[in-house]
């Protein structure tokens, strides 16, 4: 990965964690955290990795809702010449480390 890339996706995990809070209600789905951000090399699409405490599933609906808001947020508050369109995925990887916990235990 290039430096470049690294920075971005930085940036880009850094400015989208508000604009998240300032759109979806926390309340419904508990403690939102931006986990990881992925830009593609050619810098067109972001995939925006997220956990939530309460419905996961239900959060990856909601937040692509709001997509059109928070791009276009995102496209304010970032200083690049291109802004990569944003898609949201729900990070499952606790639900996964707690399965291999379960299982280990058993």
């Amino acid at each position: 990965m290039s430096d470049r890339i690294r920075k971005l996706n930085h940036l880009i995990q850094h400015e989208i964690a508000p604009l998240l809070l300032q759109e979806i209600d926390e309340s419904q789905f508990g403690l939102i955290t931006v986990k990881k951000v992925e830009v593609s090399r050619d810098l067109s699409i972001a995939k925006i990795w997220v956990s939530c405490m309460l419905n996961p599933q239900d959060f990856e609906k909601e937040a692509n809702k709001h997509v059109y808001k928070i791009q276009q947020a995102l496209n304010k508050h970032m200083y690049a010449k291109k802004v990569p369109k944003i898609i949201f995925k729900t990070d499952d990887t606790s639900e996964y480390v707690a399965k291999i916990e379960d299982l280990l235990e058993k």
